[in-house]
């Protein structure tokens, strides 16, 4: 748990905000079970004092093989066949790097989800940017504005 994910959180609160029936869900799935138990200690201890106003579940699916995209599918299924003709929408956390090169590396797991999801029926797809590093832009408008001072 870490920025993106508080950023990812307040994102999906200003999407499902003021829809009645709305619910937010975050899904780990679980590729390593020791790690899940730090994982629910960070989320109360991180999470949950600054979002706990908002019942935010978090869902955790196995995932002994070490897939990701078969339990996503799953776990939507699961979803489905509970809230039938409920639009799903889906944020994907995707981390600008600030290099070409670098966010090849990072972002295949969004890839991969992204288009697995693309053609599925009642599911809409939301993509968070998360900023490790201010850009180029950014610091040259942050440059321009401190001059102005």
């Amino acid at each position: 748990i870490h920025r993106g994910t508080l950023e990812g959180l307040e994102a999906a609160r200003a999407v499902v905000e003021g829809r009645e029936g709305g619910e937010i869900r975050a899904l780990h799935i679980e590729l390593d079970p020791a790690r899940t138990k730090r994982l629910k200690e960070k989320w109360n201890s991180l999470v949950m004092p600054h979002l706990g106003h908002l019942d935010i579940s978090l869902d955790i699916v196995p995932s002994p093989y070490r897939w990701l995209v078969q339990p996503v599918l799953a776990y939507l299924d699961s979803l489905d066949a509970v809230r039938q003709d409920h639009r799903i929408v889906v944020l994907l956390a995707e981390f600008e790097t600030g290099s070409f090169w670098t966010q090849l590396l990072h972002n295949q797991s969004t890839l991969g989800l992204r288009k697995a999801l693309f053609n599925r029926p009642n599911v809409t797809i939301i993509t968070n940017r998360f900023f490790l590093k201010p850009s180029v832009r950014a610091k040259g408008a942050l440059a321009a504005e401190n001059s102005k001072g």
